[in-house]
């Protein structure tokens, strides 16, 4: 078991600037994975640990996924579906993490619009484009989303950016 994850890191190590993204993150799952069975089987030899990281591996993958996808419709069910999990799983690995699939991508979306917002190169782009290219295609439904997240609507965060150091922490300190 020691020489394939010595394998498998050497591997790793040497080809890992050609890995995409996703890949990366398989990979670190995989690593994990051997590591913990490498150190249960020197230790105790159960190897139970390793059956506790794959929630997590599995919702850092997730995460990556629901990041890719932001612009597009997500739903629980499409997320657990391309992930081949069960609705409940998914939602309990969510819930492992004090949150909900649909607070979660929410909170993402509501993110990347604070920014696009804040960002000057940006200023000319409708505030309802901003939303819908962050997943919010009805900017009725968008402007209510962000002032319930951030306290403040769509135009007058855009308004008021400047006056924030950086634009993400104010959305930290706003909705987290």
């Amino acid at each position: 078991m020691s020489r394939l994850l010595a394998q498998f890191l050497t591997g790793a190590a040497e080809a890992h600037a050609t890995y995409a993204p996703f890949g990366l993150v398989q990979l670190g799952g995989i690593g994990i994975d051997l590591v913990t069975a490498v150190l249960s089987q020197h230790l105790d030899g159960a190897p139970a640990a390793a059956s506790a990281t794959r929630p997590s591996l599995l919702f850092l993958r997730i995460s990556a996924f629901i990041e890719k996808h932001l612009g597009y419709p997500l739903s629980p069910a499409t997320i657990a579906s391309a992930h081949q999990i069960s609705l409940r799983y998914l939602q309990r690995i969510f819930q492992e993490q004090g949150t909900t699939v649909t607070d979660f991508i929410r909170r993402r979306r509501i993110s990347h619009c604070c920014k696009d917002l804040a960002d000057p190169a940006k200023q000319d782009v409708p505030v309802h484009a901003i939303g819908a290219r962050w997943g919010f295609p009805r900017p009725d439904d968008f402007s209510r989303l962000f002032r319930k997240a951030v306290g403040m609507p769509p135009g007058k965060y855009r308004a008021t950016h400047t006056t924030v150091s950086h634009p993400d922490e104010y959305c930290r300190r706003s909705m987290w």
